[in-house]
């Protein structure tokens, strides 16, 4: 009786071996095949899987314009001391760009290319300090 059962038990293991050998066969062409070969009904499916994976929430959040906080324009005479200070409570919470001029200090000139950027590259390593450094 027992070797009876290791014959089926063998022939089940080795119909399970060719079953797996011919999926995975089956799986590596499948994965191979040209885009330009597909059917129209394998690209259905490919697009009702891409369908089916889509964050709809992502694409919303995106597309979505980022709510500005409410000004309080009393709050702003009586704290703006400076354009510097109206700058920093009107746009809190937001990028700004900045533009500066930048003079050698050498001789009190307007500095040449070469000196802007050497200047402005020194800036920008040390802002990548900063912010590595939080």
């Amino acid at each position: 009786m027992l070797s009876l059962f290791n014959r089926t038990d063998s022939k089940l293991s080795l119909s399970l071996l060719i079953i797996l050998v011919i999926l995975l066969v089956l799986q590596l062409s499948y994965s191979k095949k040209d885009v330009r070969d597909y059917t129209e009904a394998e690209l259905d499916k490919l697009y009702e899987q891409w369908a089916e994976n889509d964050l709809e929430d992502d694409d919303e959040q995106e597309n979505k314009p980022k709510t500005v906080p409410p000004i309080d324009l009393n709050l702003l005479r009586e704290n703006a001391n400076s354009p510097d200070d109206l700058l920093k409570m009107t746009k809190k919470g937001q990028s700004v760009m900045m533009f500066v001029s930048v003079a050698n200090p050498v001789d009190n000139s307007k500095s040449t290319k070469e000196f802007t950027e050497k200047i402005s590259a020194q800036w920008q390593q040390s802002f990548l300090i900063i912010i590595l450094m939080h």
